[in-house]
């Protein structure tokens, strides 16, 4: 029997977030028998799998760890019709977040995918989180200025039209694509995907590209409104330097694997944009820019976390010009499970 969604959840020793995900999942008002959770594990020792069966989740091996390449898994072997990307860290806010997706997909044809309205920070997390909400990281709001929510978005793109529970925004061949990964609620209609995109579909270098093709092909996306994520994602100051330098190395390191970031999207962007990357250093060692751009949005949010933003984005360029120093004496860093740092990964 065809489910309605196939929620995929990439895990790594994930047990102490992933209940509070299934937890938001069987919460939901779309009835369960209509979903089916596929968990993609790569190898978790700790408690993630016997969770995971608790709530009736179909486990899938990921032999190759990373949460891209479980992703990749996850889309092959569905069998809904709709695919939603929820990590192990994340949790619907809205009971109705499934019905919201399906009813989207169903009241306008053209929507192919479906994104939510943001992130929002777990209560008593670490303030890093409300950094995070705000600008991703350094490089990421130098290159796009815009951050994944609904109202950033708002601001942001001008082509849009208002339809009820969410809005369409419109993009034409040489507008600026805003930087999107498939995690936090984002739903594509994966029938329309596998039959546009057959010739690519085994093809693991797809899954950061997915926003794009799927854009690429309809011209539009769909946010929802009102339909926030909590992203239980950094509980440290610390994790979140150790995610941003992975990023780092990824993207410098190792760009013929998808990964988190830059590298596997800038061929979707125009010559102008792609040349836009070099002007960060000079930004970041300016001081005073990042500076404006820290107190800027320290003011206009009223969270001080904000002037982080600042020794975060002269710290970012100093990790990218040791990573371009390793990389021009040929060294080539290990590059270890994302978040973690438990294991490394094997990807050559």
């Amino acid at each position: 029997m065809q489910k309605t969604v196939s929620i995929i959840m990439p895990t790594f020793n994930s047990e102490k977030t992933i209940r509070r995900s299934l937890d938001s999942i069987v919460r939901q008002s779309l009835p369960l028998e209509e979903v089916e959770i596929l968990v993609l594990d790569g190898g978790s020792t700790d408690k993630t799998r016997t969770i995971a069966k608790e709530y009736g989740a179909v486990i899938v091996e990921n032999k190759k760890v990373q949460q891209e390449f479980a992703k990749h898994l996850g889309i092959l072997k569905a069998s809904g019709q709709y695919c939603v990307f929820l990590d192990s860290d994340e949790v619907f806010d809205c009971k109705d977040a499934l019905r919201k997706r399906v009813r989207a997909f169903r009241s306008n044809k053209d929507v192919k995918v479906i994104l939510s309205s943001g992130y929002t920070k777990p209560e008593g997390a670490s303030a890093i989180n409300d950094y995070i909400n705000t600008f991703a990281d350094p490089f990421s709001f130098f290159m796009y200025g815009v951050t994944f929510n609904w109202k950033s978005w708002k601001s942001k793109f001008k082509k849009q039209k208002d339809s009820g529970e969410y809005t369409l925004f419109f993009f034409e061949k040489g507008d600026l694509l805003p930087l999107v990964d498939m995690c936090a609620g984002g739903a594509i209609d994966v029938l329309f995907f596998r039959s546009e995109f057959r010739e690519t579909i085994e093809d693991e270098m797809i899954v950061p590209k997915i926003f794009y093709m799927i854009v690429g092909k309809t011209g539009q996306a769909a946010v929802l409104k009102d339909d926030s994520i909590t992203h239980y994602s950094s509980d440290s100051y610390k994790k979140y330097l150790n995610k941003l330098k992975w990023r780092i190395i990824a993207n410098i390191h190792y760009r013929a694997i998808p990964g988190t970031g830059f590298a596997n999207r800038d061929d979707f962007q125009t010559a102008g944009f792609r040349l836009r990357k070099y002007f960060f250093i000079p930004f970041a060692l300016t001081l005073i820019l990042p500076l404006i751009v820290s107190l800027t949005y320290a003011a206009k949010e009223r969270k001080s976390v904000l002037l982080l933003h600042w020794p975060l984005t002269v710290y970012t360029a100093i990790i990218i010009l040791y990573q371009y120093l390793l990389k021009i004496i040929k060294v080539k860093p290990k590059l270890k499970t994302y978040g973690s740092e438990t294991k490394v990964l094997k990807l050559d």
